[in-house]
């Protein structure tokens, strides 16, 4: 069985900042003058043609600080993702495995919105 990826999560939490095509025109750009949040259809293009999908994960979680990602002007959403799951589920041992699912569906979506004529799989 094939999950196609839905743009669901992705106009949830990222659009704002990285516009609804993914390109970095989020209307919250406006706000926050001088932060780029950067062309999410280049990806795989800047990563040699190789979608990056765990380092894509750790920026989006945020909870392990990834050096590379430089300062942290985007949201923690690991933080954000497991605050809603306790508000819905309470001290519940599977939280943690929603919020990496929820996750895993954003990177899914930002990996078929690629522009590149390469490989983008890892």
């Amino acid at each position: 069985m094939i999950i196609e990826p839905t743009a669901r999560e992705f106009l949830n939490s990222c659009a704002s900042c990285h516009g609804m095509d993914g390109k970095g025109a989020g209307f919250l750009t406006r706000l926050f003058r001088g932060v780029d949040p950067g062309d999410l259809t280049q990806l795989a293009a800047n990563n040699g043609g190789t979608f990056p999908l765990e380092r894509a994960f750790a920026v989006i979680d945020g909870r392990a600080e990834v050096a590379a990602h430089g300062d942290r002007k985007m949201p923690v959403w690991g933080d954000r993702y497991m605050n809603a799951e306790m508000s819905e589920w309470g001290p519940d041992e599977l939280n943690e495995l929603r919020v990496r699912n929820r996750i895993y569906a954003l990177v899914h979506y930002l990996q078929s919105m690629q522009e590149t004529g390469g490989n983008t799989q890892q």
